[in-house]
């Protein structure tokens, strides 16, 4: 995670440079991408540092259930589960079902 001191040295250094996003990335061993990120960000008022994202809020117990339930009655098809209903991603699915304890059982 960069400083807010770091980004505006960047963003200083890409002035410097006339906008060379390459030039700045190499000079500072920035990916030029970042360096990219946080000159529209600067561009569109935005802050240049976010604050911490809630990982935990996606998805509720309550929106898992239903999931689950349907995966164990209906021939525990992680890929057929997803399919039909929509979501989740057959990797998030296969990590709830980890998770359930009817699983846990027989593993």
């Amino acid at each position: 995670m960069h400083k807010i001191e770091e980004i505006e040295k960047a963003l200083n250094l890409l002035d410097t440079y006339d906008g060379q996003l390459s030039k700045t990335a190499r000079a500072l061993g920035i990916n030029r991408y970042t360096l990219r990120s946080w000159r529209d960000k600067r561009k569109k008022g935005q802050p240049l540092i976010s604050g911490k994202r809630n990982k935990s809020s996606r998805s509720s117990k309550d929106e898992q259930e239903p999931v689950i339930e349907y995966y164990f009655s209906h021939g525990e098809n992680i890929t057929k589960t997803c399919r039909i209903l929509g979501y989740p991603s057959p990797s998030t699915l296969k990590l709830w079902v980890k998770k359930d304890k009817r699983w846990i059982r027989k593993h």
